[in-house]
């Protein structure tokens, strides 16, 4: 009888193999810049309940240097993030649930880092063994992770002290998504510098650094590692949105798969910083009848829409956004075949302290703020609130030496029901474009409504004497940029107006061409009119006379002239040279700075 005994539990065992073999289920590595110009690393890592236990600390590899190589992260928070709700696994019952997780944070002492990262960049990863061997995405079971983030140079800037913080990711993961829903999940990064943030696939990695791709089951790849409907004419492939973060899909397969979404963060249209998230998304069952009546995602509106919001304001207007969530499923016949109860949260670097403060607790006040901030809400069948933001200058205007039209910042919502073993969970994103002034045409004349700045209109860079009404009239060709100043010294620049007139040479560019001013530079501001007869993506560097490079950017041109402007602030007096490259096409010109 003891023997029947061993032999059942061992291929009970067995029949689970594929959960307790591994503890890996995905994480990211990022980091933040403190107070005293130090950085400080994090590591996430979402482990199976049903394997071994978290690792006790974790050691970064990295060709930074200062440091030794390695950077060692030790054990700051775990927090069980299964599902919740009657029947959902747990960390303490996982049950051989694939939506068992637990999440481990890790991190690193204050490290200063001295030096400019080279142009590939300095690498930070951490490896370990082993994957899920019944993965289905993937075409090789147990074999090693890699972790990875990059930190690109900025200007050419020295890292100590530092001066950037790498995208963070405002939500845990979600680890489990119900068979036969249709899914909208958000990745969720933020900047708190406020740099542009761009979202791919990537590659899951094998080993160490540059490690090897991790191959691919037969009808997946990194780029479309979800099922779609090669697998089963029902699913619908997965969408990522480069902008918002956001993965949309349906699928009726089942089963554990892979993904890694790499969040790259640009600063004045230059790479500064590239993180990258892995994790496993657990496709199960959820029905709430015995007849296998699927449970659905609740429904999320903003403002009545149930989609994406996205709007542009004028510096200074304000937006109110409506949220409203519902869902009118029960829950399962074993859990009792209730209503089920909704949970509403809310997420970005523009909400106040405790979502009340408009001054406190944000990147750039006014703070956004929830007119109930008792966040997360959690209601039976309906949850509901409104935000309300008022905008200013600040938030258009200078940022990490850039002076820029429009930003765009980003807010995001979530609510989730406690239907088990998996919730659903919807996701929405509202996305609000703050512009600096407009130009608009009226007959022959430009007309710019703004009130409470001083404007001045510029031709080509150079600032036009006298011109500094809400209308002008031009008697030349180029193009015309208004900056505008307000009572505190906020500055905005407008978007660029070309205009062109008969009899007089037209500006429209028949070969790469860039003109500067002003020359001398003074008080740091370069103004550069870089034309192109065709979208080009061009390089702008900028050289000393031993011939270092100190400054570097990327744009894109649409086929036209564009006024850029950058912050030279950070380079000495003297003369330099400014080079714009696109593809074998080269101009050049020299600067002085004063």
């Amino acid at each position: 009888m003891k023997k029947l005994i061993l032999l059942t539990s061992i291929l009970f065992l067995t029949g689970l193999n594929f959960v307790y073999s591994s503890h890996f289920m995905g994480g990211e590595i990022t980091w933040t810049c403190n107070s005293f110009g130090e950085f400080v690393f994090q590591v996430k890592e979402y482990r199976d309940c049903n394997g071994i236990p978290g690792d006790a600390s974790i050691t970064l590899t990295t060709n930074a240097p200062g440091v030794g190589g390695s950077i060692l992260c030790s054990l700051f928070s775990q927090t069980d993030i299964s599902p919740v709700g009657i029947g959902c696994p747990t960390c303490l019952n996982p049950g051989g649930a694939l939506n068992a997780v637990e999440e481990f944070v890790y991190k690193s002492a204050p490290v200063t880092l001295t030096g400019i990262p080279p142009i590939t960049g300095w690498y930070f990863y951490y490896t370990n063994c082993c994957r899920n061997n019944n993965i289905v995405n993937l075409g090789a079971g147990g074999g090693n992770f890699t972790l990875r983030a990059i930190m690109y140079p900025s200007n050419s800037a020295n890292t100590n002290p530092c001066y950037d913080n790498s995208p963070q990711f405002a939500e845990s993961p979600t680890m489990a998504i119900s068979s036969g829903s249709q899914t909208n999940y958000n990745e969720a990064a933020y900047d708190e510098d406020l740099d542009s943030l761009v979202y791919e696939w990537d590659h899951p990695l094998d080993n160490g650094w540059p490690g090897t791709n991790y191959p691919f089951a037969t009808g997946y790849s990194y780029t479309s590692p979800l099922p779609g409907p090669l697998q089963n004419p029902l699913n619908s492939a997965a969408v990522l949105d480069p902008s918002t973060g956001r993965i949309s899909f349906t699928s009726y397969t089942q089963g554990p798969f892979v993904t890694v979404v790499k969040v790259s963060s640009y600063r004045c249209n230059t790479l500064i910083a590239e993180v990258f998230r892995e994790i496993q998304i657990a496709i199960t069952s959820n029905s709430i009848t015995a007849n296998n009546t699927i449970n659905q995602n609740p429904d999320l509106y903003l403002n009545n829409l149930p989609a994406d919001y996205y709007d542009t304001l004028t510096a200074g207007d304000s937006i109110t956004i409506q949220i409203l969530a519902n869902d009118t499923d029960l829950l399962s016949t074993t859990a009792g075949g209730g209503v089920q109860t909704l949970t509403l949260e809310a997420k970005s670097p523009e909400f106040g302290f405790q979502y009340q403060s408009t001054t406190n607790g944000c990147v750039i006040p006014p703070c956004a703020v929830l007119t109930n901030p008792s966040m997360p809400i959690s209601n039976p069948i309906v949850a509901f609130n409104t935000m309300n933001w008022a905008t200013s200058c600040a938030h258009a205007s200078y940022i990490n030496g850039c002076l820029q039209h429009q930003r765009t910042f980003f807010f995001l919502f979530k609510v989730k029901d406690n239907m088990c073993p998996a919730n659903g969970i919807a996701y929405r994103t509202a996305a609000i474009t703050v512009t600096g002034p407009e130009i608009y045409l009226m007959g022959n004349s430009m007309v710019v409504s703004y009130p409470g700045v001083t404007l001045q209109w510029y031709l080509n860079g150079v600032a036009i004497p006298g011109a500094t009404d809400t209308i002008f009239t031009p008697v030349q060709s180029g193009i015309y940029t208004v900056i505008s100043t307000s009572g505190n010294g906020c500055e905005m620049i407008s978007n660029p107006v070309n205009r062109t007139f008969a009899g007089i040479e037209s500006v429209t560019p028949t070969a790469l061409s860039l003109k500067v001013s002003p020359n001398p530079i003074i008080n740091h501001q370069l103004n550069i009119i870089a034309g192109s007869p065709k979208s080009d993506k061009v390089m702008i560097s900028i050289y000393d006379l031993t011939g270092k490079m100190v400054y570097q950017t990327s744009t894109t041109l649409q086929g036209g002239f564009e006024h850029l402007v950058i912050d030279t602030g950070d380079l000495s007096p003297g003369i330099y040279q400014l080079s714009m490259m696109a593809g074998a096409d080269q101009t050049e010109t020299k600067i002085v700075i004063q």
